[in-house]
């Protein structure tokens, strides 16, 4: 939606940072944050139009929880879009690094096995088709053509000294992962814990005036649609 920039709206979350950043026990956010947003703006304008009532009801100025929301939901945007950036830069780095370990273990094993089977004509097509320096998939798929070729060779191969059974398991495991989402990290952790700690500020001041204006509209007989953050 407009106006749903970092640069646009890391304001808002500087403002509230000291203030979830000390929740020890945040939870999951599981709300879009662009929907978050979006509906925090249509609930602070039912709330703006029924101020006057919620005021009344509750003995109690609402100004500022139906005005900082929206700005609530926007510095957990901020957050997660953070978030999500960390995850990116992590999985990146980490994806790198597996593409760099592949292909060492591509060289050695095309040379493994350019030794074991001289001559060998599968083997020499084999090597043929394989190519350093290509992308993930590729490189993927060129580890497990020499896994699957070193692995019919296993004893021959691990008989001369020149790769391990490790080796050879590792060389076929290493294919799957250059081409398999980024699991388990830890750059991100931090970074998943902000956006947490933001969403349940945010969604702790959402309930808060869903609740007020949900009381008030029953108890004046108005007919107001709540919006909803799981619909």
């Amino acid at each position: 939606m407009p106006g749903l920039t970092v640069e646009d709206n890391v304001k808002h979350f500087e403002t509230y940072e000291p203030t979830f950043v000390a929740i020890e026990e945040p939870l999951k956010a599981n709300v879009d944050p662009a929907k978050a947003v979006e509906l925090s703006l249509k609930l602070e304008a039912m709330g703006r139009e029924h101020i006057t009532l919620i005021n009344e009801t509750f003995k109690a100025p609402m100004e500022e929880d139906i005005t900082t929301l929206a700005d609530k939901a926007r510095a957990y945007w901020v957050a997660n879009a953070r978030f999500v950036d960390a995850e990116t830069t992590q999985a990146a780095g980490i994806r790198q690094e597996l593409y760099q370990a592949a292909g060492q273990l591509e060289d050695r094993g095309a040379q493994v096995l350019a030794a074991i089977a001289p001559g060998d004509q599968k083997v020499t097509a084999l090597l043929a088709d394989i190519r350093p320096g290509t992308g993930y998939r590729d490189r993927a798929n060129d580890c497990q053509k020499l896994y699957v070729a070193l692995t019919d060779r296993k004893e021959k191969v691990v008989g001369s000294g020149l790769m391990t059974e490790d080796e050879i398991k590792r060389l076929g495991e290493i294919g799957d992962q250059l081409v398999q989402p980024i699991a388990d990290s830890t750059v991100g952790k931090e970074a998943e814990k902000v956006c947490n700690q933001a969403f349940t500020l945010f969604i702790g001041a959402w309930k808060k005036l869903v609740g007020r204006v949900t009381l008030v509209a029953e108890e004046n007989g108005l007919s107001i649609e709540i919006p909803s953050l799981y619909r």
